[in-house]
C-alpha cells in the first residue's frame, strides 16, 4: 500500500484499503466455518496495512507550526477505537455466536469511515510532486473551505526541487527499467546510499516501541485473567490511557519531538519494569494504575514516531518509508505476543520488553534529529543547508518564522542549484507555495 500512495495518491490508497476492510469484516460476519473466518480476518489485517496513507496524507495537509498537534489528536481517536472494541466485547461478547454481533458493529466503524474518506481531497503536496498543478489547486481550495476559509486566486508554480525529485525519480527507474515509465518512490529506494542510515535507526526505534507498545497490552489481560468483568475493566481502563496521553503529547509535542519521546519512552520503560517487579511479588493493588500510565505513554511514543517518519522522508518515499515502518511495528507485535505468552516469568517478560522501550528511546534521542517546525522536505538529497530555514537567519531575522517557511530558490541556471548567498528568497505558506510576502534578495 505504501508503493501504491507514492505512485497513485494517499487518498485512493485509503479508499481501496477501507473497501477491503468492510467487504471482509461483512464476509466475517456470515461466515460459515474456521477457514472462511480465518480468511477474512486475514485480510482484514492485509487491508490495515494500508491505513498508513492516512496518516502521511495527515503529515502533508498540516501546516509545519501545527503537523505534530494535529498528527498526535489523530492518535486520540485510536485510542478511542480501542476503547469501543473492549466495549463492544464488554457488553455483547457473552452468548455463543454473539461475536457476530461484535464483528457487526466493527465493520460499520470502518463504513462510516470510509463515507468520511471520499468527501477529502487527495493531498496537495503529492499532487504537486506528480506536476498536477490544477488538481493540487482544487485540493487546497476545498481543504481551506473546510476550515472556513476563503483563498484568493492564486497560482501554483513548480520550482527546482520538484523538477530534481523527479528527474532523480525517473532517471532511477530507467536505469533500473529502461522501458518502463517510473510512478512512484519503491521500498527500495529508503535504502539507497543517501537514506540508509536514517532508515534503519528508524526501524530499531519502531522496533523497540512497539515491543513496548505491544507487550504492555498484551501482559494486562495476562495479569487480570481470573474474573471477566475485572478482565474488561483494566483492559478498558488501560485502553482510555491512549487517548488521555495523546491529548497530553499534542500539547507539548511542538516544544520538541525528542524531548517528548525521550519522556514518554522513558516512563514507559519504568512503569514496564514496575509491574514486572510488583507482579514478581504478588503486589497487583497498583498494577492497573501503572498499566495505564505504561500503555499511555508507549501510545504517546508511538505517536511521536508517526510524527517523526513522514517528515525523515521526501514526499515520492513517504508512503513506502511508512509501510515499512508499520510492517516493522506489526512483526514486533507477533513477537511481543509469543513473548508474554511464553514460559518466562512476568519479570522477565517485562525486563525484556522495558529493555526494549528503552533501547528504542536511546537510538531516537542519539541518532535522529529534531523536526519540530521543519517544513516537508520534496527532495531525496536532503541537503541541511537547504531545508534547515534556522540557518539563514540573515536573511529572515525572526527564527521561529523562518522555521515554517520554504526558502525558494530562483536561479537563471536551471541546471544546478545556486549558491546559499545567490538566491531570491521569498515566503511561502507550507501547503500552497503562494507567496505571502516578498523579501529582497541579496546582490546577485
Amino acid at each position: 500500500f505504501g508503493r501504491f500512495a507514492d505512485s497513485h495518491g494517499r487518498r485512493l490508497a485509503s479508499i481501496i484499503s477501507l473497501v477491503l476492510i468492510s467487504c471482509a469484516g461483512a464476509l466475517s460476519v456470515i461466515s460459515t466455518g474456521p477457514f472462511m473466518l480465518g480468511l477474512c480476518q486475514a485480510a482484514i489485517g492485509f487491508g490495515t496495512g494500508g491505513t498508513v496513507p492516512s496518516f502521511v496524507f495527515l503529515s502533508e495537509s498540516s501546516t509545519a507550526a501545527l503537523r505534530g498537534k494535529t498528527c498526535t489528536v489523530h492518535q486520540i481517536h485510536w485510542g478511542l477505537g480501542s476503547m469501543l472494541a473492549v466495549l463492544y466485547c464488554w457488553l455483547f461478547l457473552k452468548a455463543p455466536g454473539s461475536w457476530r454481533l461484535v464483528s457487526s458493529l466493527c465493520t460499520l466503524t470502518t463504513v462510516l469511515e470510509l463515507i468520511a474518506l471520499v468527501f477529502l481531497p487527495e493531498s496537495p503536496r503529492w499532487l504537486l510532486s506528480k506536476g498536477h498543478f490544477a488538481e493540487a489547486t482544487r485540493a487546497l481550495e476545498r481543504l481551506a473551505a473546510k476550515q472556513g476559509f476563503h483563498l484568493e486566486p492564486f497560482t501554483l508554480i513548480e520550482n527546482n526541487e520538484y523538477k530534481m525529485m523527479r528527474k532523480s525519480t525517473d532517471d532511477a527507474a530507467k536505469s533500473q527499467n529502461p522501458n518502463q515509465k517510473n510512478t512512484g518512490g519503491s521500498d527500495c529506494s529508503i535504502f539507497s546510499k543517501k537514506m540508509r542510515c536514517r532508515t534503519l535507526v528508524i526501524i530499531l526505534c519502531w522496533f523497540g516501541s512497539s515491543v513496548g507498545y505491544f507487550g504492555c497490552v498484551n501482559i494486562v489481560p495476562k495479569l487480570f485473567k481470573s474474573d471477566d468483568s475485572v478482565n474488561y475493566f483494566a483492559i478498558m481502563l488501560s485502553a482510555a490511557s491512549e487517548s488521555t496521553f495523546s491529548f497530553a503529547t499534542s500539547v507539548f509535542i511542538e516544544k520538541g519531538r525528542k524531548r517528548c519521546a525521550v519522556f514518554s519512552g522513558a516512563g514507559a520503560a519504568s512503569c514496564i519494569l514496575t509491574i514486572g517487579f510488583l507482579a514478581a511479588s504478588a503486589q497487583l493493588q497498583a498494577l492497573p494504575a501503572l498499566a495505564f500510565i505504561g500503555r499511555g505513554l508507549m501510545c504517546a511514543l508511538g505517536g511521536i514516531l508517526w510524527v517523526i517518519t513522514p517528515e525523515n522522508y521526501p514526499t515520492q518515499l513517504r508512503g513506502a518509508a511508512g509501510s515499512c515502518m508499520f510492517s516493522v511495528g506489526r512483526t514486533s507485535a507477533v513477537a511481543a505476543a509469543f513473548l508474554v505468552y511464553s514460559s518466562l516469568s512476568v519479570l522477565q517478560i517485562c525486563s525484556v520488553v522495558g529493555l526494549c522501550t528503552a533501547s528504542s528511546t536511546f537510538v531516537l534521542a542519539l541518532f535522529l534529529r529534531e523536526t519540530a517546525g521543519q517544513v516537508l522536505t520534496d527532495s531525496v538529497d536532503c541537503k541541511e543547508a537547504v531545508n534547515d530555514l534556522g540557518r539563514q537567519g540573515d536573511i529572515i531575522d525572526d527564527k521561529k518564522e523562518a522555521g515554517r517557511h520554504r526558502l525558494w530558490f530562483c536561479s537563471r541556471n536551471k541546471k544546478k542549484l545556486v549558491p546559499a548567498e545567490n538566491i531570491a528568497v521569498c515566503k511561502f505558506d507550507n501547503l500552497g507555495m503562494a507567496p505571502s510576502a516578498d523579501i529582497e534578495a541579496p546582490a546577485g
